[in-house]
């Protein structure tokens, strides 16, 4: 009786992998019968075009704020959670920096930003910073609150400005929580 049952799994064995080895691709999958594993999928990568022209600064043009003894702008406040908004009485001398020095009284009430250039050509606002930009320990949702706070300021009291390009030194931003090349625009209108 022993010989028969083990001929009898032997052939249910011999069954079960001549059908595996039979099956369609789709019913191999459900089979109990391990095979070699397939060699590793192509990957196809698309490119998916720039939204947005790519800009770099052309001839420096001037700019002039829409009302020349203030800048008005929206800002998210972190601490608070909520949208805030932010009058600066413009300083006779700061010239393209008004809208900087507006961002920076509104966060740290002081000139803890600083930048290397403000360039303004053909409707396109180029900001390089310098390292200071990096310094300002607020984490990544409070470091995009400041970058947006700067391009609205800008993009909110002067007309002639469409989008705004940040860069650091001349390179790329990238501060570790927010990388952004200096040839894409930060923010538009």
């Amino acid at each position: 009786m022993k010989k028969k049952t083990i001929i009898t799994v032997i052939i249910v064995i011999a069954i079960l992998l001549f059908t595996a080895c039979t099956a369609e691709p789709d019913q191999q999958e459900s089979a109990a019968v391990t095979t070699a594993p397939d060699p590793e999928p192509t990957i196809e990568t698309t490119q998916i075009p720039s939204p947005v022209p790519v800009q770099t600064p052309g001839p420096s043009q001037e700019f002039a704020y829409d009302d020349s003894s203030k800048i008005m702008f929206k800002y998210w406040d972190e601490g608070t959670q909520e949208e805030k908004e932010s009058t600066y009485e413009i300083d006779a001398d700061a010239g393209n920096a008004a809208a900087l020095e507006a961002v920076n009284q509104a966060f740290f009430g002081t000139d803890e930003i600083k930048a290397n250039s403000i360039t303004f050509s053909d409707g396109n606002l180029f900001i390089d910073f310098d390292d200071s930009i990096y310094n300002m320990n607020l984490g990544s949702s409070g470091e995009g609150a400041v970058l947006e706070a700067i391009a609205n300021a800008y993009l909110e009291n002067v007309q002639e400005i469409n989008a705004v390009y940040y860069s650091v030194n001349g390179e790329d931003y990238s501060s570790g929580h927010i990388i952004q090349g200096k040839d894409q625009p930060f923010m538009t209108k």
